[in-house]
């Protein structure tokens, strides 16, 4: 029997991510030119290889985002990943970049079930032509369990394509399933994240912009930051 494939393997980084709508190359342009290089002390590299390795650059994971992988995908949008320890923590990036280029952006989170906290989490971020928010937020609705107990927020106007009894679940985890997330985003042409999406010629095509690791900070392997997060 097959092993799982790359995304599936590299949770935490995989679980919790952003999207861009918009071209590889001017996400990564648009963040550069927002960001100072040289006050960052930011290394850019640019890649054409296996997925597998693509996200293996991102290591040591750190809980400072001091790796940020920028992937190309075959539905148009791009892809955004962190060096995170417990997850990608997309926010503050897709948040700049939706302002910034005046695009939509989104954080999608959905935790793998053997986690002890768990997470569906979709964040929708526009620039000035979708929204007057300051960071940007057009929607968002999450489901978590901590410690045992469910709980749902959300915020913003419900999108058309919404299902409208979903808010009205018994239970509070059925107000965001993994599967309705799924269709939310098909109304964008956003396929499931896996690997095909990520590498359909056989390479993945990514950028990756590296800052110093924070040396005061533990570092972890995949394997280490996993165990921390196991229920």
């Amino acid at each position: 029997m097959a092993g799982p494939g790359v995304v599936d393997h590299w949770w935490p980084v995989t679980h919790d991510f952003g999207l861009v709508q918009a071209p590889l190359d001017d996400a990564v342009a648009a963040l550069m030119a927002a960001y100072d290089r040289h006050e960052h002390n930011l290394r850019v590299e640019s890649f054409e290889a296996p997925l597998s390795a693509l996200f293996g650059r991102l290591l040591p994971l750190q809980f400072a985002y001091t790796r940020r992988l920028f992937v190309a995908t075959d539905f148009g949008w791009t892809a955004y990943f962190t060096n995170g320890g417990a997850g990608s923590d997309p926010f503050p990036v897709m948040s700049l970049l939706a302002r910034e280029m005046d695009i939509l952006a989104m954080r999608v989170c959905v935790t793998p079930e053997q986690m002890y906290h768990q997470a569906t989490i979709w964040e929708v971020y526009g620039g000035l032509s979708h929204t007057e928010h300051k960071l940007g937020y057009l929607r968002s609705i999450a489901v978590c369990r901590t410690d045992g107990r469910w709980s749902h927020q959300e915020a913003g106007a419900p999108f058309a394509f919404e299902d409208p009894d979903a808010a009205k679940a018994r239970r509070k985890r059925d107000r965001l399933t993994p599967a309705l997330l799924a269709d939310y985003l098909a109304n964008w042409g956003i396929r499931p994240l896996a690997d095909a999406r990520l590498e359909p010629a056989g390479a993945a095509r990514g950028v990756l912009l590296a800052a110093p690791t924070h040396a005061h900070l533990p570092t972890r392997s995949l394997h280490e930051a996993k165990a921390r997060l196991l229920g």
